[in-house]
This record gives C-alpha cells, structure tokens and sequence, in this order.
C-alpha cells in the first residue's frame, strides 16, 4: 500500500516484535521518522530499528513502561526534545492471557488490562494535548469482537480491556480537538497469536492497511471508528 508519511513523527507502544515491529518498518518505507517504545526488550527493540533504518535514519528506540503515567511523560518529553510533537500514535502494546480467569494471579490480572487499556489512555491523553492543530491520528490496536459483550474462555481480562478501549476509542474520538482522529484497528489472531478453533489467521499486511489508511489524510473524516480484519471470523461469535 503505497501512502506518503513524509516528515510525520509515529511513535509505535510495543514496537519490539510482531505487529509493532512490522507497523513501525511499514510507516518508515512511507517516509515518517519512527519511534519505537519498548518496555523490557531492548534486543527486539535494536532489531526494528535496524529494520525501520533502512528507510528511516532519524528513527531511534525509547524505554518507557507506558503503563505508568510519570513514564509515559518522559517517553513524550524525550520525543518532543528531539523531534517535536508526535503526529501519529499507535497505541500497539497488550499483553495477552491464555488461561482460566479463576487460575490468574493478581499481577496477571493486573498486567493485562494496564497494558492494553491504560498505557493507551496515558499515550493517547499526552498525544492528543500536544498535536498541532489540524492534523493528529491515535490507532489504538484492539481485538476482533472487543466492540460488544463477548464472553470467551481463557481470555477474560484481555477481553475486559480490550472492550474498554473500544470505549476509550469511542469517548477520545469525540472529545479530539480538530483534524485530531481517534480509531481502532481490531484484527483477528495474528501470526504469533494462539489459534482458537475456526479462526482464521490474519497477515499482518493486511492489519497494517488499515493502519496506514487511517493515519492518512484521506481519512480525516473517519473518527471513532473500529475497523476488524479478521476474514469475518468475528460473524460467527455469540
């Protein structure tokens, strides 16, 4: 897909490995200057960035755990140092769970749901105080049917905050200032993902369209929106 991100600064949350890593060399081919936040991997972290380099040499990594909100303030502060305000957020970051609810620990618990639904409220709020006027984009990456009450064993707390940030998506998308839009991308399991029986897996090419759809100026009229790319798999839950 070809879209032009000249001159745009993306940061990417978790964008170490799978989607975030392929979201970040994606933008970078399209001209933006990436950075790509990780929590605890700096290996994975230096591999994107050679990665994102081959297209982008002003790109760089920043550490931050984006779940607490004093970190997410330096993260930005790093950012607006070295390269001004961030244009694009994609709030990509969200530790999975695969196992009865009653048999996850507190701190599993707890992970989870801060990782997919508060680091995107603490990013999302920074970034959209920040953006200039006329022009911001916030993608959060949710999950295919986190836009209703679904009920799925094994992976209630992804579930619960995952559904949250389709609220979260819903309420930022009204209160953004002008030219600001805020979207969500839910895709069905991904390459890396654990495989639930009649999934289909979904490439990360695919994921990533309509990332870059909705981060281009084309789409400055799609606001709060939740766009699933999942092979239609969603249509068959209950």
């Amino acid at each position: 897909m070809t879209v032009d991100h000249a001159n745009r600064v993306v940061l990417v949350t978790g964008g170490g490995k799978g989607l975030g890593r392929e979201v970040a060399v994606e933008f970078a081919r399209a001209g933006a200057t990436i950075i790509i936040n990780y929590r605890a991997d700096q290996v994975a972290a230096e591999k994107t960035l050679s990665m994102v380099q081959e297209f982008s040499d002003s790109s760089r990594i920043v550490q931050a755990d984006v779940t607490q909100s004093l970190d997410v303030d330096r993260l930005f502060g790093v950012i607006r140092s070295d390269y001004g305000e961030v244009d694009i957020l994609v709030n990509n970051v969200g530790d999975f769970i695969f196992k009865p609810l009653m048999e996850t620990s507190d701190t599993e618990f707890t992970d989870v749901v801060g990782s997919n639904l508060h680091a995107a409220f603490f990013c999302s709020r920074r970034a959209l105080e920040s953006m200039k006027p006329g022009y911001g984009r916030v993608i959060n990456i949710g999950a295919v049917g986190a836009d209703r009450l679904l009920l799925r064993k094994r992976t209630a707390p992804y579930y619960i905050a995952k559904t949250g940030l389709f609220m979260l998506t819903k309420i930022m998308a009204l209160e953004c200032g002008q030219g600001m839009t805020v979207n969500m991308v839910s895709p069905g399991v991904l390459p890396n993902g654990i495989r639930p029986e009649g999934a289909r897996v979904v490439a990360y090419e695919d994921v990533i369209r309509a990332v870059l759809f909705l981060a281009g100026e084309e789409a400055g009229e799609v606001n709060g929106a939740n766009i699933e790319v999942s092979g239609g798999w969603s249509l068959g839950m209950n």
